[in-house]
């Protein structure tokens, strides 16, 4: 487990920037919007821990309704205003 310590508090990364991201998420976001930005963000201050997602990714978060999935190329990294995708 990464851990941040900040202060008085000591918590997970994950479960620090998952709830961060939940909070901070609009209408419509599903669960791959919220994991690919928590994952970049925790592998980012701790680059051996690397969040995954399992099962039905591209669905609206707390609700049933499944999304078809976008084309799409993931951000591996960013480092300033360079990015790593990850395009095969």
């Amino acid at each position: 487990m990464a851990v941040d310590d900040s202060g008085d508090l000591v918590y997970g990364a994950l479960s620090y920037s998952l709830l961060r991201e939940l909070n901070d998420a609009e209408a419509g976001s599903t669960y791959r919007d919220v994991s690919e930005r928590v994952a970049l963000e925790v592998t980012e201050q701790f680059p051996d821990q690397h969040p995954q997602l399992e099962g039905a990714r591209d669905r609206l978060l707390f609700r049933l309704d499944e999304l078809e999935p976008m084309r799409f190329v993931p951000v591996r990294q960013r480092r300033g205003d360079r990015l790593v995708l990850g395009g095969g």
